[in-house]
């Protein structure tokens, strides 16, 4: 999970995170929505790679996080997931 955060958000370097702007919708062979994100550089490859997940019934569902995100549509070039403490 490492590969989606940044310690501070002035430290979103949009050479090796991942943004808003690297995620992407396929399908599978089984015709079901899958949600891409390309991450520019991980611990294992510094030419990147893709992390996909798909729908899940249940508290995991993270596809409706997602949903979430794209409902309020962060800048191309900024953070992918943003955690808002009370006083900011």
């Amino acid at each position: 999970m490492g590969e989606f955060t940044v310690p501070t958000l002035s430290s979103l370097n949009p050479d090796i995170h991942v943004k808003p702007a690297y995620t992407y919708v396929e399908r599978d062979c089984n015709n079901l929505k899958m949600r891409i994100f390309y991450l520019p550089r991980t611990r294992m490859s510094r030419e990147g790679e893709d992390a996909s997940f798909a729908k899940q019934n249940g508290p995991s569902n993270s596809e409706a996080e997602a949903a979430i995100m794209h409902r309020k549509q962060p800048p191309a070039g900024s953070a992918i997931f943003v955690y808002c403490h009370k006083s900011s």
